[in-house]
């Protein structure tokens, strides 16, 4: 591992906790019996876990060595039950299907079923420009979505970027829901 700090790339520290926090607890939901330690440090850093530093066994250890490797203090014993504090309310966030995580699911499962109508009604009813075109239009909203997110997890991006291309991503799914409905009911 390299002496040098890595650049937050335009976050705060207490976005980083809570990315640390949101991803840790997704991960555990999942497979409680995986240690998600490895891969959200990768996510974050775009590095492998160094063999110099110790396992750890909680979101809030992960962020203390995290803490360490973009060059800030350790937690202090305060900032530690804060921060566990703070990880209670963001966990039942997760829970109430209010994290970004959570939506994100949410729009995955409703592009998918989106495809399935399009393919559904091009089989049943023939070709149609309009099932097509807003078949492509979803899928590349849905990549742009996607690729805003991840790129929210290295850098700072403007707030209104994720929302807008999550936006321009549910509209393009309503037209695929009306078009293949019209055009599988031969309207």
């Amino acid at each position: 591992m390299t002496a040098t700090c890595i650049p937050l790339g335009g976050r705060t520290i207490d976005e980083l906790h809570e990315q640390v926090i949101l991803l840790w607890y997704d991960m555990k939901q999942r497979d409680p019996d995986q240690n998600p330690s490895g891969t959200i440090y990768w996510t974050l850093t775009d590095e492998v876990w160094p063999s110099d530093l110790p396992g750890v066994t909680t979101a809030i250890d992960l962020c203390d060595v995290l803490r360490g490797r973009f060059g800030y203090p350790h937690l202090t014993t305060d900032e530690r039950r804060s921060l566990n504090a703070k990880a209670i309310f963001i966990c039942a966030q997760h829970d109430a299907g209010k994290s970004p995580i959570m939506l994100f699911r949410y729009m995955m499962w409703a592009t998918r079923a989106g495809y399935l109508l399009g393919f559904a009604s091009l089989i049943r009813s023939g070709f149609s420009w309009w099932v097509a075109g807003l078949m492509i239009a979803v899928w590349s909203c849905f990549g742009a979505t996607r690729m805003s997110a991840q790129a929210s997890t290295k850098i700072k991006t403007p707030e209104w970027q994720l929302p807008i291309n999550g936006l321009l991503h549910v509209i393009a799914l309503l037209g695929l829901y009306v078009a293949s409905l019209l055009h599988l009911l031969h309207l």
